[in-house]
């Protein structure tokens, strides 16, 4: 269930945050740049969600109804490729001579095994895990079974639509970059990250209700103050996690304003809300946005 969960929704493990107690409106965030030939739209999303959310709304499907290209985090060919499990293998597994009690102390390792447990997930298979994949796999596994699923997240949604009207779908990263962002992190910022996902079990579902209460009605400040739990005490996991991502994608972002037409842009909406989020830096970077 694991790796088929990893292999084949790759682009669900980086940002599985998303939702705010209910209010009338709901219209996630949008953010619009543009020139006299190309228009940009950016939307956060979130990678799971419960069947028949409604974040469809009219407005974000004409949008997508009439873009020319479609960016996400990750491309599908990136998702379904032939080499990720080789990827996983080599980037979120020990080798015989190590394992996972090796790099986590002793009261976080009895914690997080108990946890699998729960779960019906063989610790053996565990052990061998770094302590990132150890931590994405029980969050993933405990999302799916509170009703978050990958298949009804924003990005496989609109994939789905952007591959049945034939149109081109581009990633802004690579699966060995984004697993490699992880896997280049040091045992105390992996340790931090298994806590935080341990913390968040206590009331996962609450948290998703609540994240995505949030972005369903657009209220970028209460998302920003809630996605950023956990990462301000631990910088180098909030660098290699949100903003060294956010730093790298800014050029590439800017250049498809040099490609006329329109254009929708949607990524874990982590990256688009507070200080040295996208739309920060490419305001800073001269360019004007406006919430569509």
């Amino acid at each position: 269930m694991f790796r088929r969960s990893i292999l084949g929704h790759l682009a669900a493990i980086f940002i599985l945050f998303a939702a705010v107690p209910a209010m009338a409106q709901h219209a996630p965030a949008i953010w619009k740049m543009s020139n006299e030939d190309s228009t940009v739209y950016l939307l956060g999303t979130i990678h799971l969600l419960k069947e028949n959310t409604p974040w469809y709304t009219d407005s974000l499907k004409d949008i997508a109804q009439n873009a020319d290209t479609l960016t996400l985090e990750l491309s599908p060919d990136e998702t379904g490729s032939a080499n990720m499990m080789a990827l996983v293998q080599r980037l979120g597994f020990y080798g015989p001579d190590e394992s996972l009690s090796d790099h986590l102390a002793e009261d976080s390792h009895t914690r997080l095994m108990a946890e699998f447990q729960k779960r019906s997930i063989p610790t053996q298979v565990v052990e061998r895990m770094k302590p990132w994949m150890a931590g994405i796999q029980l969050t993933v596994v405990a999302a799916v079974q509170a009703g978050f699923l990958p298949q009804y997240g924003v990005d496989s949604t609109l994939s789905g639509i952007a591959e049945e009207q034939g149109k081109e779908i581009r990633g802004l990263e690579t699966a060995e970059q984004q697993l490699s962002l992880f896997a280049n992190m040091s045992d105390e910022a992996q340790a931090a990250f298994i806590e935080e996902g341990l913390d968040q079990l206590e009331d996962l579902d609450g948290y998703f209700e609540k994240l995505k209460t949030l972005w369903l009605t657009g209220d970028t400040d209460g998302l920003d103050r809630l996605l950023r739990q956990g990462l301000e005490d631990n910088q180098e996991l909030a660098e290699a996690l949100l903003y060294k991502r956010n730093r790298s994608w800014v050029g590439p972002l800017s250049a498809l304003l040099n490609e006329p037409g329109v254009h929708l842009v949607a990524v874990g909406a982590a990256h688009l809300v507070g200080d040295q989020s996208v739309i920060d830096l490419l305001q800073q970077n001269g360019h004007t946005l406006e919430r569509y």
